[in-house]
């Protein structure tokens, strides 16, 4: 799957597995349906950057839909406003994002924008709304 499917060459698929052995003990189909998932959720061109995404993140391929992979792509739809071509650019830029806990990182750093901060929003939509999950106290967002 990770050769023929993604396209991963077998130095990467060694880090890969270094990085997450438990995907020895994953059904193909499990691995198919983390895959499918983003692929029809949100564009079919995201499919061509599955290889540096999974070479970058590769416990994306162990991730629950259901607890992990569809609320964060939700979050971004109904909280962030993004389209589907806009959460696939986001998360091949930045593919870390389909880690970070939506409940400790992602929604409390939005809620204090939002909350506290509001006039930021505009400059958060133009510098890219992905940088709100990495933002601290000294961020250029604060001043």
């Amino acid at each position: 799957i990770l050769t023929k499917v993604i396209g991963l060459k077998p130095e990467q698929i060694k880090k890969v597995v270094k990085a997450q052995p438990v995907l020895f003990f994953y059904s193909s189909n499990s691995l198919l349906q983390n895959i499918d998932f983003l692929v029809f959720t949100l564009t079919e061109k995201f499919r061509s950057h599955l290889a540096r995404i999974i070479y970058i993140v590769p416990r994306f391929l162990s991730c629950s839909i259901k607890n992990s992979l569809e609320p964060r792509i939700n979050f971004c739809k109904k909280q962030l406003g993004l389209s589907d071509i806009e959460i696939s650019e986001m998360i091949t830029r930045y593919p870390l994002f389909l880690t970070y806990s939506l409940w400790n990182r992602i929604y409390p750093r939005f809620s204090f924008i939002s909350s506290h901060l509001p006039s930021r929003l505009e400059k958060l939509r133009e510098i890219g709304p992905i940088h709100c999950f990495y933002i601290n106290y000294t961020d250029s967002l604060f001043i």
